[in-house]
């Protein structure tokens, strides 16, 4: 490799690392609960009144109706020097539940709670210093199709968590519809006219509610089907035109440069390059097998968590290593028929890996959408994974043969097909707020280095299958 092509490479490496870690900074507002109008806001407002009260335990009740309004019923026990006097001056109280929740407040009462039997509400019957307030939330659902109604209050942020928890110890949501889908890890209870569930800390994800129907006294899934496309599809346009597009772009640029420096500059292939690359691509392998493990040994995010979902990707790099070592097993030594080969085998681990993940119920985004309680991971999550990461980096073993034969064009629009496959699949196009999304032009730069670094072996992989069959009779 040529002096200014290695140059190139760690310059790009060192900018993409330097804006991996500004654009979360970049990205975020400032965090902010779930309930923006709870324990924390309540705190503040007394702080600003002069007053030393804390709030030492709090719930909140959120009553969705079928028309779609919403009443947040909140309870908060206080403490500190001056609890008693706040607890006991109504007045005060109500100036603070104003100055909490805006123009959204309905009521500031003293106690001792509401009636569980006219709509629900949290109480702390032996509590000594307790107070409860009412506010509307016309932004915690959505009306949808068919009737269903989508609560996206709990949708996750670009990174995921971007909210500072829930704002109450326990959050129950609870509605006079049936609960179709709701988020993951949290258990749906019947009464009181409806359905709930409950959070004692914050879980991501969208939830839908549906009427019941007059045939089988269950809700139908159809309108929350359609309801959380109706959420889901804005948001894959918005976020196809300001990330994955600038992002290709990005992509185009730097590939394209570093394939021009690199283009024909390749040495001669023998054997200990063959076994070299195949060891990298073993080890590339092992790694995002044993992620889980030596992410939390380093102390680095965990990608897939409990879920073996990394399995895909290094299927896929373990087919190419053995395809050097023994092309008989996996094909002809063709670097694209490999390269799909691989990818086909990556998508079939993932979706199997997805599969016997724990937690998992689902087999399909579809049935995701349709299980009252969805589960951690599914069939759907592996094959997306497999596919995000094998995706970019496996296109480069056929980029690396066509630089070997100095197709510098050909490398490049390769690249970009599988640069265009991973950000297809990737959760970013299907999950993130708009409004929270760093600009892709900005996130193609830590992409574009993610899939070099991972797919330098598979760069070299194709420059070396590339090179033997450039030289074979049948080729010539």
């Amino acid at each position: 490799m040529p002096r200014r092509a290695l140059h190139a490479l760690v310059l790009l490496l060192a900018v993409s690392a330097t804006v991996t870690l500004a654009a979360p900074a970049i990205a975020a507002p400032p965090p902010e609960p779930v309930c923006t109008n709870c324990a924390p806001a309540y705190e503040r407002a007394a702080a600003d009144a002069g007053l030393d009260v804390t709030v030492a335990r709090s719930a909140a009740v959120v009553t969705l109706a079928e028309s779609g309004n919403t009443t947040w019923r909140v309870g908060l026990v206080l403490d500190g020097p001056d609890a008693a006097e706040l607890a006991e001056n109504d007045s005060l109280h109500r100036r603070l539940a104003a100055e909490t929740a805006g123009e959204q407040l309905v009521a500031a009462t003293p106690g001792p709670g509401f009636d569980r039997t006219s709509g629900g509400g949290p109480t702390f019957p032996d509590a000594e210093h307790v107070r409860y307030y009412r506010f509307s939330d016309p932004e915690f659902a959505r009306d949808t199709v068919g009737g269903a109604m989508v609560v996206t209050k709990f949708r996750a942020d670009l990174q995921g968590a971007n909210y500072d928890g829930l704002g109450v110890d326990r959050l129950t949501v609870h509605s006079f519809l049936d609960i179709t889908h709701t988020l993951p890890g949290t258990d749906t209870v019947d009464g009181l006219g409806g359905s709930s569930f409950t959070l004692a800390e914050r879980h991501t994800g969208l939830a839908t509610f549906e009427p019941q129907t007059g045939i089988v006294g269950h809700a139908s899934y159809l309108p929350s089907f359609v309801g959380l496309a109706a959420v889901l599809l804005p948001v894959v346009a918005a976020n196809a035109a300001i990330v994955v597009l600038p992002a290709l772009f990005v992509h185009a640029l730097v590939t394209g440069g570093l394939f021009v420096l690199l283009a024909g500059s390749f040495p001669e292939p023998d054997d200990r390059w063959r076994r070299g690359v195949a060891g990298l691509l073993a080890a590339t392998a092992a790694a995002l097998t044993l992620q889980p493990l030596l992410a939390s040994v380093l102390g680095s995010p965990i990608l897939g968590g409990a879920e073996p979902l990394l399995f895909g990707p290094a299927a896929a790099f373990a087919v190419v290593a053995v395809g050097l070592v023994r092309p008989s097993l996996v094909g002809d030594g063709s670097p694209k028929r490999l390269a799909i080969r691989a990818l086909g085998a990556g998508a079939a681990v993932g979706v199997v890996a997805g599969t016997a993940a724990p937690g998992t119920t689902g087999w399909t985004f579809a049935a995701w959408a349709f299980e009252p309680t969805p589960p951690g991971a599914t069939a759907w999550d592996g094959l997306g994974f497999a596919l995000t990461v094998a995706g970019p980096t496996l296109a480069l073993l056929p980029a690396g043969a066509s630089l070997a034969a100095g197709q510098t064009r050909s490398a490049l629009t390769v690249a970009l097909a599988g640069a265009a496959l991973g950000w297809v699949a990737s959760p970013v196009l299907y999950f993130a707020q708009v409004g929270l999304l760093v600009p892709g032009i900005l996130l193609g730069l830590p992409a574009v280095s993610a899939a070099l670094l991972l797919g330098a072996p598979l760069l070299l992989a194709g420059w070396l299958l590339g090179e033997e069959r450039g030289s074979t009779p049948t080729d010539a």
